[in-house]
């Protein structure tokens, strides 16, 4: 399944959010998770900003970043889901 598939069958009726609540990681906005948020399927560690203390390996998670660069602005905007797994070597 690609991501606009899963796009289009879980949020695209939803404001952007799938309708089953999902655990969520937070993107630094910086240059490695850039990688990401233009189209590539990995996530760096050095890229995370903030996960969820209830979280197990192999849970499925919506990825956000911030929707911009201003500290204030909390918004976040969502780019992706994926399979959590804490030991990854990337």
């Amino acid at each position: 399944t690609t991501r606009s598939e899963i796009q289009e069958t879980d949020s695209m009726q939803h404001g952007g959010r799938p309708t089953k609540e999902l655990p969520r990681i937070l993107l630094k906005r910086n240059r490695q998770s850039k990688s990401f948020r233009d189209g590539s399927q990995l996530v760096f560690s050095g890229s995370i900003d903030k996960v969820p203390s209830k979280i197990a390996m192999g849970d499925l998670v919506q990825v956000e970043v911030p929707a911009s660069d201003d500290p204030n602005n909390k918004n976040t905007q969502l780019v992706g889901w994926g399979v959590y797994n804490p030991e990854s070597m990337y």
